[in-house]
């Protein structure tokens, strides 16, 4: 029996006054509620099933935001302590070892349901992840396959069965890149991801409180509820109401104008929005049936995914372009601090040559200076430049 009338809410009151922004514990509690239904709920469309399971990138710059400081009360506080047998992934992840715990699984319980946590993405995946194979599986086993055929250099092929792969994570857009290079997010593992991402926190707490005795039962009940959530089996369906709404909804998607990056994800728009709309319904009572308001709320919601997904790839550009080295770029300003950050033409063009002809810089230093970036200076004889904003590029 439940505790909560709506597990969601009750989870969004509990963490109200964290500073990380609002978005990244809604999201992190619908992974929550992901990865205790595994399995055991899904809707049954004839010729495929679609579960729950969700794909979620918290994607924020790196110690301004809290991004990991939502995912970890969500994941360390709830999660592991509700539900002892889901196996939560929370080492360095690479192909071989997620396979490795695919098959094991299968191998013992005929089956693989897993949650993949990483707290810092570059930390926990510390190589091209196309490169070595894990975006290739994490695509594969997106949709929950009942037999699917996993690959590792080591132990070549392995056969998994009824897997459920859900994955929270959190990175910066200059670490996303890195992990996961342009060709792999222009193609199947973005569409698959749901990019939370967020400017700034919602709102400064320099000196955070323990839990309140209220706050501590609110934590336990919601742990309690998550273990019934665990419970759960059957069969989803929608109702009538949604039924009519989803159509033309469906089709009015379709001629949506989107940025290119995101387009292989809002051509899956229509599967996802069932997945959160299913939580949704969870996330309130036992009825696995999905009505108009959680329909509408998981349409409202993945809207907003969408308004802000770009900032996740604001340094995602091609290895040939100017900016694909702006990092670097602007490192030789930073080492500059003692100097009122100014720097001379001729150390920035000794600096980037490994990367930018002299014609690209100029190029680039003549449009930072139209945008107020830079100040072109005299230093003496030579020419310099002074950034002007430090800590906003």
């Amino acid at each position: 029996m439940r505790t909560q009338a709506d597990w969601l809410a009750s989870y969004m009151k509990l963490t109200e006054r964290m500073e990380s922004p609002e978005s990244f514990h809604l999201w992190t509690g619908l992974l929550l509620l992901a990865g205790a239904l595994g399995r055991k709920v899904y809707f049954d469309f004839g010729f495929f099933k679609t579960y729950a399971n969700l794909y979620v990138l918290i994607v924020a710059e790196s110690a301004q935001v809290r991004k990991s400081t939502a995912s970890n009360f969500g994941v360390l506080e709830l999660l592991l302590p509700a539900l002892d047998d889901l196996f939560v992934f929370r080492g360095k992840i690479t192909n071989e070892a997620l396979v490795n715990v695919l098959a094991e699984h299968t191998k013992r319980d005929g089956g693989a349901e897993v949650f993949v946590y990483a707290s810092e993405l570059r930390v926990f995946i510390t190589e091209d992840a196309s490169r070595t194979g894990l975006g290739a599986t994490l695509m594969n086993l997106f949709d929950c396959p009942d037999v699917a055929d996993a690959f590792t250099l080591k132990r070549g092929k392995d056969r998994v069965r009824n897997t459920y792969v859900c994955f929270l994570g959190c990175t910066t857009p200059t670490d996303l890149p890195k992990v996961f290079p342009l060709d792999s997010l222009q193609g199947g593992l973005t569409q698959r991801v749901v990019f939370v991402c967020a400017k700034r926190r919602r709102k400064n707490v320099p000196l955070q409180k323990p839990l309140s005795a209220k706050e501590t039962e609110l934590l336990r009940s919601l742990q309690l509820d998550l273990q019934h959530i665990h419970k759960l089996a059957g069969v989803a369906r929608v109702s009538p109401e949604v039924e009519a709404e989803y159509d033309p909804w469906y089709n009015a998607i379709e001629t949506q104008d989107v940025p290119d990056v995101l387009d292989g994800f809002h051509g899956r728009l229509h599967t996802i929005v069932l997945k959160v709309a299913l939580l949704l319904s969870v996330a309130q009572n036992d009825s696995l049936i999905v009505e108009s308001s959680h329909f509408q709320r998981a349409v409202k919601l993945l809207e907003e995914v969408e308004k802000h997904a770009p900032l996740a790839f604001s340094r995602v550009v091609p290895e040939d372009s100017p900016s694909a080295h702006f990092d670097t770029f602007w490192k030789v300003f930073e080492r500059s601090r003692e100097e009122a950050y100014i720097v001379l033409f001729k150390t920035l063009q000794n600096r980037m040559s490994r990367y930018w002809k002299t014609s690209i810089l100029r190029e680039q230093l003549a449009v930072l200076k139209r945008q107020g970036k830079l100040e072109e200076i005299a230093a003496g004889s030579e020419l310099a430049y002074r950034w002007i904003t430090p800590g906003d590029y």
